[in-house]
């Protein structure tokens, strides 16, 4: 059997993939900012209710680079900073 489609064959091969994706459709936007939002949740046992904490991290989509082992790291640089 033959087969012309790529395989993805490791998780970072996978991300590249998608963070090259985001990338094209992007490119017809002129505006590039994004920013990156955690929530975090802490409760100090059971029948407690959690506690709930959020950071914002304003910055803008580039294109890929640096490291590729976390998510969309390679594509995300912080307002402020020269790296992803």
């Amino acid at each position: 059997m033959n087969c012309s489609h790529t395989l993805v064959h490791s998780p970072t091969h996978a991300r590249a993939h998608i963070a090259a994706g985001l990338n094209r459709l992007l490119a017809g936007f002129e505006d590039k900012s994004a920013y990156a939002l955690c929530t975090f949740a802490y409760s100090t046992g059971p029948g407690t209710e959690p506690m709930l904490f959020e950071g914002r991290t304003d910055g803008r989509i580039v294109s890929p680079r640096g490291p590729t082992d976390f998510g969309w790291d390679p594509i995300f640089q912080p307002d402020g900073f020269d790296q992803t």
